[in-house]
């Protein structure tokens, strides 16, 4: 973990080199202080290049004087970016949901601890869809369609040996409908994601 903090610090301070961080400073500095009036678009201006111009010949005084290459700095920040990505998808195990459906609607929350809970009422369901989600028979996924605009769609995945007593109790609340897949989803499921 120590090791994971180091190279996050690491990580951190090449970034700050990088130059497209540069033009941000200013208006982050800019930003910062009170006031500002019609002399703050100026200020801003003249803030990124004079960042620019100290930067740069900053880090080419660094440079000669250390008769650094620089494209030693590229590579080590590639490597530790890399480290990290991996470090990160090697560390993540898949979460483990809860989903309850009843007569008041479906809630999904996280098992075991009861975070991340989320409550879907039943009559905002305006139709489902329960199709194969792989090749594998054995897992359905369940498609749950909402009147709602900000989450119209719920996917869940099941085992098939449910899908009758579902779809008999959602047929209570709505119709089964097609629902088609999105670009996306289509997308990931042929690279397999």
């Amino acid at each position: 973990m120590l090791l994971l903090v180091g190279f996050s610090f690491l990580a951190g301070l090449v970034t700050i080199l990088a130059p497209c961080i540069w033009p941000i400073l200013p208006i982050v500095f800019s930003s910062s202080l009170a006031g500002g009036g019609k002399k703050r678009p100026l200020g801003i201006t003249l803030g990124v290049i004079l960042s620019f111009s100290v930067l740069t010949l900053f880090i080419s005084y660094l440079v000669m004087l250390f008769h650094f290459n620089p494209n030693v700095l590229r590579t080590v920040a590639v490597v530790v970016i890399a480290f990290l990505v991996i470090n990160y998808l090697a560390n993540r195990f898949p979460s483990i949901w809860e989903i309850k459906i009843d007569e008041k609607g479906i809630e999904i929350k996280l098992a075991n601890s009861g975070e991340g809970k989320k409550f879907y009422p039943a009559e905002n369901i305006e139709g489902f869809d329960i199709h194969a989600e792989t090749d594998n028979s054995e897992i359905k996924e369940l498609a749950i369609k909402f009147k709602s605009k900000l989450s119209p769609l719920l996917k869940i995945s099941f085992y098939s040996r449910d899908e009758l007593k579902i779809k008999e109790f959602l047929l209570k609340f709505a119709p089964e409908e097609e629902i088609s897949q999105s670009a996306i989803d289509s997308f990931l499921k042929l690279i397999r994601f």
